[in-house]
């Protein structure tokens, strides 16, 4: 008997249909199936990979209840290591069809309902994986649209500098040739090693799922000089001073800006964070909500300056 280890993880993808993916023998195979159920992304608990409880999905005009989604999911789920048990206890390793062609047969499905989610299965182009690593870290890490943009972007950058860029043809060269890109079409130092640092990390995911990388392409350094930012403050006393300064008339639209400005200040909080700040945030003299970019949970004071603040802003239901 020979112990097989394997992970199964249940997602939904970008059009909230359930699939689970297994991987096993050292993390090289990987095979996708489809659960056959869909679910809305606003009720799925990505933490425990389930349905929330006591949920209803409708999604392409169906209804489904979380109970028979987690019940379906816990099906496949049961198959999977049954097969490994199987597996297992014979000593031998499966394939990624026969391992496939056996969770089916115990699900009593056809063979043409599994997912060829597998990257290593068949040769798939660069773009492909590109989208496969936007879908699977998208889920996993819940992206803002502005994550996701980066990553586009520096996409873009890269067939911009080579059309026809393959994972291939992807060496040092190519690098270098895409650095000089980014210095001809006049971007900056900084921006050209923000974007070097984006790639590589979609780069580092593709290593890490057995994707062969040419060598020296992660540890490729760009070299160009970044001088660091001029950092500019107000003191405590200044900010005092723009908190209580009043426009003239024909420009009291700065108010607002003032407000949102020192607030922040007052807060720490972020303009994402402030622009969703409602009063039901507000509960014993702090804030109390979700950031939008990370999605933590935070409890902020409420000193006496940003109390001011709001208390300015008591007839509406927003804070700023």
């Amino acid at each position: 008997m020979i112990e097989i280890n394997h992970s199964c993880r249940a997602f939904l993808n970008n059009k909230g249909q359930v699939v689970i993916r297994v991987r096993w023998n050292n993390r090289k195979d990987e095979v996708g199936f489809s659960v056959g159920c869909n679910a809305d992304p606003d009720k799925w608990d990505k933490e425990n990979q389930r349905a929330r409880y006591n949920t209803t999905h409708k999604v392409g005009g169906k209804t489904v209840v979380a109970r028979d989604i987690n019940n379906r999911i816990s099906q496949f789920l049961e198959c999977i290591e049954e097969s490994f048990t199987e597996y297992s206890l014979n000593s031998q390793l499966p394939t990624k069809g026969e391992l496939k062609e056996l969770v089916n047969e115990k699900l009593g499905r056809i063979k043409e309902e599994v997912v060829p989610d597998n990257p290593i299965e068949r040769e798939k182009s660069f773009r492909e994986i590109f989208n496969d690593f936007l879908e699977v870290c998208s889920t996993e890490r819940s992206w803002s649209e502005s994550v996701h943009h980066k990553y586009v972007q520096a996409w873009n950058h890269l067939n911009s500098c080579d059309p026809n860029i393959s994972l291939a043809t992807l060496d040092k060269n190519k690098m270098t040739e895409l650095k000089k890109w980014y210095v001809k079409n006049g971007y900056r130092n900084r921006t050209t090693v923000k974007q070097f640092r984006i790639l590589k990390s979609f780069l580092r995911w593709i290593d890490a799922n057995g994707y062969p990388v040419e060598q020296g392409v992660l540890s490729y350094k760009v070299n160009l000089t970044v001088t660091k930012k001029e950092v500019t403050f107000l003191k405590y006393k200044e900010l005092l001073h723009f908190a209580s300064f009043q426009f003239p008339k024909s420009k009291e639209y700065l108010d607002r800006a003032r407000d949102m400005f020192c607030f922040m200040a007052f807060t720490s909080l972020r303009y994402s964070d402030l622009s969703a700040l409602k009063r039901a945030h507000i509960s014993n003299g702090n804030i109390e909500m979700y950031t939008q970019k990370t999605n933590d949970r935070i409890t902020v004071p409420i000193i006496e300056d940003a109390q001011k603040i709001i208390d300015l802003k008591s007839a509406t239901t927003r804070i700023i």
